[in-house]
């Protein structure tokens, strides 16, 4: 065979081998092409999910409000003079014990008016004995020279009864000069924390004076605004319950804490939110049965925290607050691991947890994490479920979701 022959061939088998080549490349690009385009089964977002728990509670109702004086006295002379004697706590913040003397008066003009309305007794007194020898003296007299039986004008009877009656006015007129004597010293008429202090020694005083102004320190009371829907709820003196067994209650004002009890209802709303007002009485608010060094006084106009506590129980269920969305929805997963939204009913919410009475039902699944763009209907797969555990493809998954969903919530921020 000449050399140009052998070189046709050698030409030809080398196109043929290649052409076999690029048909070979081709099938395997198309058939790799359709095994891309085959549909892959959805398997849903991997959620992280809880059981709602059914349970039975007692409902807290939170309110706020103001410390105020359970009883207020304002002191006022009832004789006018000098003032001789002042107590020294009589100082605005100062303590007073029931019967401590606040003030005392110059009583000298109102001893000699006792002393006067003593002679003046005395007087009426022996006015009766010499009516009374008068007396006998007219009856012997007629019984001597008369026939007849003497008149009572004869006997001075009438003469008599008016002496009886000047020693009852000399008696009272007596008992009023002593009174006023007594009325020259003031006292406290209960254990008192001075408010107002109007009286220094020297000055002449009379019963239109304020002497002072006492606030009792035995109780004081904090008024709080209640949804009128909860009133059922607690434990009212004169409502729903006997006199004296108040609810009890739990007041904060800063780090401390002190108890109270629910004292009455008072008989209007208020008319700003037209809630009801409750008053709240709290017993030895300065803590004055203890040892100095352990006192913590709750103060006059503290801005004060209270939880009542619920006399009845509540069938509720139970789930974290991280399920709650949009203020009052949650996702739940549904039959064939569908998500579907729930508007929920709040029975009350507390820090860490929210207790509802409608919405959700105890035993079904609740979506706790983030889901990136949720939709009513769309599967998805709850951790630990399928037939295989999450690898690190679904780790992935779960990280990359929670991404999504932390780059929508920073833009819609």
């Amino acid at each position: 065979m000449s050399r140009a022959a052998r070189w046709i061939l050698n030409s030809l088998g080398a196109l043929l081998v290649l052409g076999l080549g690029v048909m070979g490349a081709r099938g395997l690009m198309a058939d790799r092409v359709q095994a891309d385009a085959a549909p892959r089964p959805d398997a849903g977002a991997l959620v992280r999910t809880v059981v709602a728990e059914a349970g039975e509670a007692h409902r807290v109702i939170r309110a706020s409000g103001t410390v105020l004086p359970a009883r207020t006295l304002l002191v006022q002379p009832e004789v006018q003079g000098r003032v001789t004697e002042r107590h020294p706590a009589l100082e605005v913040g100062g303590r007073v014990r029931e019967g401590d003397v606040l003030v005392r008066i110059d009583a000298r003009d109102y001893r000699l008016a006792v002393a006067d309305a003593r002679t003046a007794l005395e007087n009426a007194r022996a006015a009766v004995e010499l009516e009374a020898g008068r007396a006998e003296v007219a009856r012997l007299e007629w019984a001597q020279f008369g026939d007849e039986e003497p008149s009572a004008l004869a006997l001075r009877e009438p003469q008599r009864r008016q002496a009886a009656l000047q020693v009852e006015a000399a008696r009272q007129a007596l008992q009023r000069a002593e009174i006023q004597l007594e009325r020259t010293v003031i006292r406290a008429s209960m254990d008192g924390l001075v408010q107002e202090a109007g009286a220094e020694v020297g000055q002449f005083v009379g019963p239109q004076a304020r002497i002072a102004q006492l606030v009792g320190t035995d109780r004081f009371h904090v008024q709080v605004s209640v949804p009128v829907a909860d009133l059922g709820w607690l434990s009212i003196p004169g409502v729903n319950a006997p006199e004296g067994e108040g609810g009890d209650v739990l007041l904060r004002h800063g780090v401390e804490e002190r108890r109270g009890r629910i004292l009455r209802l008072l008989g209007e709303v208020d008319p700003a939110g037209r809630m009801a007002r409750v008053l709240i009485a709290v017993e030895d608010p300065l803590h004055l049965a203890r040892a100095e060094g352990e006192r913590r006084p709750l103060l006059l106009g503290a801005w004060v925290e209270v939880e009542m506590e619920a006399t009845r129980s509540q069938p509720v269920v139970w789930l974290p607050r991280e399920a709650v969305r949009d203020g009052s929805r949650m996702y739940v997963v549904e039959e064939g691991d569908r998500l579907g939204f729930r508007d929920v009913e709040f029975a009350w919410r507390e820090a860490d947890r929210v207790a509802l009475h409608a919405g959700v039902a105890a035993g079904e699944s609740v979506v706790v994490s983030r889901l990136p763009a949720p939709v009513a209907g769309m599967r998805v797969r709850p951790e630990g479920a399928g037939a295989s555990p999450p690898g690190a493809g679904d780790s992935r998954e779960a990280a990359t979701a929670d991404e999504a969903a932390a780059a929508e919530e920073a833009g819609h921020e």
